[in-house]
């Protein structure tokens, strides 16, 4: 898709947008959107999933701040040319949202900030697995990462030493639940 397009602001109903844009290979740019709000579950499920050649969503806003269950999960998975991502406001999370929302992005190279404070049941189960040019995570969860919360959220992600995490908490486990071996670590603003 080309022409781009414009979906404005919205409140999302349960399974609002799910798979909207599955497998749309030639999508290279999400539309100019605002999601505003949520109601019940499955939001945005899928909603980008398998579109491999979508390179930026930095038109999308993912506005709302309290998460329901299962919202934005596998959002991106299998977009492998993404390197823009969208901005996402959450700062209350709910299980399983967010699981899996970038998985096997192989062209991203730093996510987008990660505004939720308290971690809930795989929340973040792996978010960011697969995605092997990934060098930078900011995030402002306090919770430690554990198996129940972030499982794999960083399977196969680089552990070079020029990879950066930022984070608020003071939580300093290393491995594939958790930050990634030798990255440097150094706190949010």
């Amino acid at each position: 898709m080309t022409t781009p397009i414009t979906m404005g602001s919205h409140t999302v109903y349960a399974s609002g947008f799910d798979q909207m844009f599955r497998g749309c290979t030639s999508l290279t740019r999400t539309p100019t959107m605002t999601i505003a709000g949520l109601s019940g579950n499955y939001n945005c499920s899928y909603m980008f999933y398998g579109c491999s050649n979508l390179t930026t969503a930095t038109g999308a806003t993912l506005s709302v701040a309290s998460l329901t269950q299962y919202t934005y999960q596998y959002m991106f998975a299998n977009c492998t040319h993404l390197t823009g991502v969208p901005t996402i406001n959450a700062t209350t999370l709910n299980n399983y949202c967010m699981r899996y929302m970038f998985q096997n992005c192989s062209s991203l190279v730093e996510s987008p900030i990660l505004k939720g404070t308290a971690l809930k049941n795989y929340c973040y189960e792996g978010m960011f697995s697969g995605c092997t040019s990934l060098n930078k995570i900011t995030s402002y969860f306090t919770t430690a990462p554990s198996n129940t919360y972030t499982k794999d959220w960083v399977k196969g992600v680089p552990t070079v030493t020029t990879g950066q995490y930022i984070r608020r908490g003071t939580y300093t486990t290393r491995g594939t639940n958790a930050i990634p071996t030798n990255w440097v670590i150094s706190n949010a603003p």
